[in-house]
């Protein structure tokens, strides 16, 4: 929560998380194993509804405040490619895994990860995040 969902580690030996920081603010989809505030802000509201806890709202504030900017028209859009850069691992007609230095694309992930097209998906997460956040403030769940 220190981190406000949007902050990399400050630990010398995972800097490379610093890095990252302003990728975290741009969602993506699919996102395989890869992380943005979307995602954070989802599990954290899920986490504290199911634990029955109150969140500090500095710990979420900033990250609903570019969430909100995002989506003026209520959707949320992909903002960067999940598979950008990534290698990929194949198995080989004899059984050896190998490192291909680019990720394979198929016609399915090129649609749902157009950068600025609307993502159903994304847009709702947020709209489920958006229904958790209403009850939060109502129950007075929000410091």
């Amino acid at each position: 929560m220190s981190r406000e969902l949007r902050l990399g580690c400050k630990i010398r030996h995972n800097l490379e998380e610093q890095e990252d920081e302003q990728d975290w603010l741009q969602p993506c989809f699919p996102r395989f194993y890869l992380y943005d505030v979307l995602r954070g802000l989802t599990f954290v509201l899920k986490w504290a509804e199911k634990r029955r806890k109150s969140l500090p709202a500095e710990a979420i504030g900033r990250v609903v405040a570019a969430l909100v900017d995002k989506s003026q028209d209520g959707a949320i859009r992909v903002e960067r490619h999940a598979y950008e850069g990534i290698g990929t691992r194949i198995l080989s007609d004899k059984g050896n895994w190998t490192r291909r230095p680019s990720a394979t694309y198929f016609p399915l992930l090129m649609q749902v990860s157009e950068i600025g097209q609307v993502s159903p998906y994304l847009t709702a997460k947020w709209n489920e995040c958006r229904r958790l956040l209403d009850k939060f403030i109502a129950g007075g769940r929000i410091d």
